[in-house]
C-alpha cells in the first residue's frame, strides 16, 4: 500500500507467516514489553526465513535514487540497520531498549554514518526531519490501543521531510483478517490494523 501524506510518501509491507517458535512481539495495549535484548543480541531469530524475506521487502520498498537521511525506528540489534545503512546518506538507528543499542552498536553498521539512539516513539518526538523514516514492527507495541498507535503515527508524519518515505513492516495477523493466512498472537494487532488507523489520519490519504 502507498499513501501521500501532503507530499510525503508512505508504504507499507505486510508479511505473512514465520516462524513457529516466534512468539508475541509486544503487549498489544498494554504498555512497554519486556526488554527482550537482555543478556542476548538475537531474541528474535533474526537468520530465520521470515525475517529475511521481511527485510528484503522492506528494503525493496526503499525509493530509487540518491536517499539522503534516515531514521531507523525500533532498530532491536541491528540487523535491518546493516542493509538500510548503505542506501542513505546517514542513518539514526533508535529503539527503546538500552540492550538492544549496546548490541547494536557491536555490529559492523555503516561505514561512520550510522548513530545509535534511544527513542520512545509511543511519546518522545522526533525532533528532526528525514527523508527516510522506516518502522519494523514497532507499532504493534505502542501502548494506548489505535489512540496510541495515532499518536506514534502522527509522530512519524511530523519527523519526515516535504516528498520523504515513511516505510513500514508489520506481520498479518488471523484476527484482522480469517481469510487469509496470519499469526494468532493474542492481544496484538497486526497490519490491517496499522493501515485502518493510519488511513484516516488528516496527514495521510490513500493511493
Amino acid at each position: 500500500m502507498a499513501t501521500t501524506a501532503a507530499g510525503q510518501q508512505v508504504k507499507k509491507v505486510s508479511v505473512a507467516g514465520g516462524p513457529s517458535g516466534r512468539g508475541v512481539p509486544g503487549g498489544g495495549e498494554g504498555g512497554a514489553p519486556a526488554d527482550e535484548y537482555e543478556g542476548t543480541p538475537d531474541p528474535w531469530d533474526n537468520e530465520s526465513a521470515y525475517e529475511r524475506v521481511k527485510y528484503a521487502q522492506t528494503i525493496g520498498m526503499l525509493p530509487g535514487g540518491p536517499l539522503g537521511r534516515a531514521l531507523e525506528v525500533a532498530c532491536g540489534s541491528g540487523w535491518l540497520s546493516e542493509l538500510l545503512a548503505p542506501r542513505v546518506g546517514s542513518l539514526v538507528a533508535t529503539d527503546i531498549s538500552p540492550a538492544a543499542l549496546r548490541w547494536a552498536r557491536t555490529r559492523p553498521v555503516g561505514a561512520g554514518n550510522v548513530a545509535f539512539r534511544t527513542l520512545d516513539i509511543s511519546r518522545d518526538a522526533i525532533g528532526e526531519t528525514y527523508d527516510v523514516i522506516v518502522a519494523s514492527e514497532v507499532l504493534y507495541l505502542v501502548p494506548g490501543g489505535w489512540r496510541g498507535m495515532r499518536r506514534a503515527l502522527g509522530r512519524l508524519a511530523d519527523g519526515l521531510e516535504p516528498g520523504g518515505h515513511l516505510v513500514m513492516a508489520h506481520a498479518h495477523l488471523f484476527a484482522d483478517d480469517p481469510s487469509a493466512p496470519g499469526y494468532t498472537w493474542p492481544g496484538v494487532v497486526g497490519a490491517e490494523t496499522v493501515a485502518r488507523v493510519a488511513a484516516p489520519l488528516p496527514a495521510f490519504t490513500n493511493k
